[in-house]
């Protein structure tokens, strides 16, 4: 790659080796750190680079459209149930807002002429 040094907190990797980016991000190095240091692995390399991401890429496809399809009917229960909270939620401050506004709307009882009869 490059022939500067990376300080060890730029050569940590967040992305997941799941994904497109994390998993381009690991093959890369590794790639490049096993190749010898020889005339002919220059032009080899990146080569060998794109046919590994290509390859790992397609897995990582068939990973998310595999699971992506398994998990609808979950993603689409979990989302019926939180409109379902959600809902629930709202009908309870109605009804709190109802029951504050009648509170306020009752006045204690007035003692009318004042004299004790």
């Amino acid at each position: 790659m490059g022939s500067q040094e990376r300080l060890p907190s730029e050569q940590v990797i967040m992305e997941s080796p799941l994904s497109f980016e994390g998993s381009a991000k690991r093959i890369i190095p590794a790639v490049y750190g096993g190749m010898p240091k020889r005339r002919w692995a220059v032009p080899v390399a990146p080569v060998v680079v794109v046919l590994v991401i290509s390859v790992t890429w397609i897995g990582v496809m068939l990973w998310y459209v595999v699971w992506g399809v398994i998990l609808i009917p979950f993603r689409l229960f979990r989302r019926l149930q939180l409109k379902q909270e959600v809902d629930e939620l709202r009908h309870r401050e109605l009804l709190d807002a109802i029951r504050d506004t009648d509170a306020a709307h009752e006045s204690p009882p007035v003692d009318e002429g004042g004299r004790d009869s």
